[in-house]
């Protein structure tokens, strides 16, 4: 997905590679920081008729925490994205995406 429009996320590719690891790298892409297991992926209030919204619950696999930030996730399946982060607890992170639906 690396330089591909936002509107190709779908839930759907995020439920399909749930418990499996997403590796996480700087903006950069050069280094890796972490991996991150997908634990869950729930409909969000910024769902409606006209967008899609989502979240996407994940665990850390290291002890490494990661600031709420901007980083490049990478996945056989998913390709290649930069997405924001927020922690929610000491290994938990949470990725929320609301993209227009097609018409």
């Amino acid at each position: 997905m690396k330089g591909s429009k936002m509107e190709k996320l779908k839930r759907s590719l995020f439920e399909n590679v749930i418990d499996q690891n997403i590796e996480v790298y700087t903006t950069d892409g050069k280094q890796k920081l972490n991996d991150l297991q997908v634990d869950a992926v729930d409909e969000c209030k910024l769902n409606s008729r006209e967008f899609e919204g989502f979240s996407v619950t994940l665990t850390a696999k290291s002890s490494c925490p990661l600031a709420d930030d901007t980083y490049w996730l990478k996945h056989p399946q998913l390709g290649e994205m930069p997405l924001f982060l927020s922690a929610f607890e000491k290994d938990k992170y949470q990725i929320i995406v609301s993209v227009k639906k097609e018409a």
